[in-house]
């Protein structure tokens, strides 16, 4: 029987407020990750702007941020319903519902929800399992570590830790967001500040002419040179690299920061389950507060490196490793985890570097499907997805059927096409649905005391005005400009994303693809629902249930 014109599937979501503003903060800082979320800063990023600051451009971005927490808490505050990005951005642009609805299908839920389900498996080999593995069978003259280590690259090995790795986090998942925030994140979160410590303590202590002499003993087999720093710093010279400061290159460093940098406000997508979701100051706190702690760690952490290992050396290294892989005979990436641990022989400090890194790693593979499941509840609330992705579960208050499609298609599938047909290196161009999706969140806050009026001015940010100009219109706009700017950024800086090139067109053709068929569906659905006497729509001019 079809339901009156403009109603939702049903009158309450299944889903409960039980999370606390503090855990929603952790989730903030894990979800920024001072693990993987930098992991790659500090070596691809020198690799590709070699003459770019990394304290200068992380501190530039963490400023720009601010602006972005303070959009999406307002945003947030104003609409604090599970969903929360898609939820604002299609009743603030609902003139505009197939570009606000399909970049949400497109981005958060084939890119972030499914996709990311198979390269979450990579980073967490790449990053974290792999360089485990490696060192502690170099420690221990273990030859079978040594192997597994190797066999993880392998196309079956990295598949099989994608559907493992995928099938344990959507377990977890589904246990419930009480279980996941006061038992299995808190002690991720304990595990991973303890590595951040023991990197920062190490780095600290630690000269170049030290870290010179073990990466040199580390390597020297693998390089067949007893002296393998220089090595690599003379090859990379060859090649014409220049290290000389240089604003643009700063520019596209931050730009390159901000992919990992920037989820201060992780938990927007949960704001139907945390308490006292309405309370603006607090969550702009949450959110800034996370922006700028890691911000801080991040930037310790990136002069550390510098003054122990040289800025030359980490451009060097990291080139090679990225760039010019045949030149790269080490058995792991060039991740910062993986240099600190040649600097010990301690068993326990190197599962506590590398056993850290995994910690973050299983954040980042765990929040996505935390989040982007309470997005496909909203929208199948909102009539735009299947009914089905409704459903709930009564005891964990779990959105359990977009944890199997997530699994099915994006581990199962997904994970299938980038273990054996290598396109992982094409998904990079996702960052600019990434770009879309902030720049149309900037758009909707600057419009929203205008499109929502009514909405806007019950909402606790209508109170918040520099002069007579609301505060959330002026945050929207620095929001979209930055995003502008990145976007700029990721097409004319060479190593920030794509060149217009013709060797960009396969990944730049997958990302417009996505987007066009999220447009496509949302149009197909509204007229189907349409025929059916529901005019999707008119639910944009109302907040959802609870």
């Amino acid at each position: 029987m079809a339901s009156q014109k403009g109603t939702f599937i049903r009158e309450a979501t299944g889903l409960v407020r039980e999370v606390r503003a503090v855990d929603a903060w952790v989730f903030g800082v894990m979800a920024i990750s001072l693990g993987t979320g930098i992991a790659t800063t500090y070596t691809l990023g020198p690799a590709l702007f070699p003459g770019g600051s990394i304290p200068i451009a992380i501190g530039l971005f963490v400023i720009l941020a601010l602006f972005k927490d303070a959009t999406y808490a307002q945003m947030g505050t104003a609409m604090p319903r599970s969903g929360s990005e898609y939820v604002f951005q299609a009743r603030s642009l609902s003139s505009f519902a197939p570009w606000a609805v399909g970049n949400q299908i497109s981005y958060n839920i084939m890119w972030q929800g499914t996709i990311y389900q198979a390269l979450n498996g990579i980073m967490f080999a790449s990053i974290g399992l792999a360089p485990l593995v490696i060192m502690l069978g170099t420690v221990t003259g273990n030859n079978s570590l040594i192997n597994f280590a190797t066999w993880i690259g392998t196309p079956v090995g990295t598949y099989v830790i994608i559907l493992l790795l995928s099938a344990g986090c959507i377990g977890i998942v589904a246990l419930g967001i009480k279980f996941y925030m006061q038992k299995f994140q808190r002690v991720l979160f304990v595990v991973g500040m303890a590595q951040v410590f023991a990197v920062v303590a190490i780095l600290a202590t630690t000269s170049n002419a030290t870290f010179i002499s073990h990466f040199n003993s580390f390597s020297a087999s693998y390089f067949g040179s007893s002296d393998a720093y220089h090595l690599v710093i003379n090859e990379v010279s060859s090649l014409g690299v220049s290290t000389s400061f240089s604003w643009l290159d700063t520019l596209g460093l931050m730009a390159f920061v901000s992919f990992g940098l920037i989820w201060g406000h992780g938990i927007i997508a949960n704001m139907g389950e945390l308490k006292h979701a309405n309370n603006l100051k607090t969550y702009t706190w949450v959110f800034m507060g996370a922006t700028v702690f890691t911000g801080v760690f991040a930037i310790v952490i990136g002069a550390l490196l510098v003054h122990t290992m040289g800025s030359n050396f980490l451009t060097s290294i990291g080139y090679l490793s990225f760039n010019d892989p045949s030149k790269y005979p080490l058995p792991v990436s060039a991740f910062y985890t993986f240099l600190v641990s040649t600097l010990t022989n301690n068993i326990w400090l190197l599962l506590l570097i590398n056993g850290g890194m995994i910690a973050w790693a299983l954040q980042w593979a765990t929040n996505n499907s935390l989040g982007y499941s309470r997005l496909a509840l909203a929208l199948a609330f909102d009539r735009i997805l299947p009914a089905k992705f409704g459903d709930v579960d009564e005891r964990f208050h779990t959105p359990y059927v977009s944890l199997i499609f997530f699994f099915i298609v994006g581990a199962v599938v997904f994970g299938a096409l980038v273990a054996f047909v290598g396109i992982a290196t094409a998904l990079i161009a996702a960052t600019v649905a990434q770009i879309f999706n902030f720049a149309t969140t900037g758009l909707a806050a600057m419009v929203f005391p205008y499109t929502k009026k009514q909405m806007y001015e019950q909402s606790p940010g209508a109170k918040w005005k520099i002069g007579s100009v609301p505060l959330i219109v002026i945050t929207g706009a620095v929001t979209l400009a930055v995003q502008v700017m990145f976007l700029g950024a990721f097409f004319a800086i060479p190593g920030v994303g794509l060149s217009l090139t013709p060797s960009s067109i396969v990944p730049i053709s997958v990302v417009f693809g996505i987007l066009a068929g999220g447009i496509v569906y949302y149009v197909v659905m509204a007229r189907y629902q349409l025929s059916k006497g529901i005019n999707v729509k008119m639910l944009f001019n109302e907040i959802p249930p609870e």
